[in-house]
């Protein structure tokens, strides 16, 4: 598994983030497009590369996590 950070994404007035747990690159494009911000998540995903860190085997589901900038 692999742990994806996109920065300064989900702008207000502040950046926030977006944090994936997924196997690969495609299966985390895919929790975006499916989570209930699909169409505003995976187009912020497509605008900066993400910070990728190897986690290893983890007994977990692939998972997404939406930080907004605040306001």
């Amino acid at each position: 598994m692999k742990l994806y950070v996109w920065q300064g994404v989900l702008y207000d007035y502040s950046a926030g983030m977006i944090v994936t747990l997924a196997p690969d690159m495609e299966t985390a494009l895919a929790l975006a497009r499916e989570s209930d911000q699909g169409d505003t998540a995976a187009a912020e995903m497509g605008r900066t590369a993400p910070e990728v860190t190897e986690v290893g085997w983890v007994a977990a589901k692939p998972k997404l996590w939406l930080v907004h900038g605040g306001g």
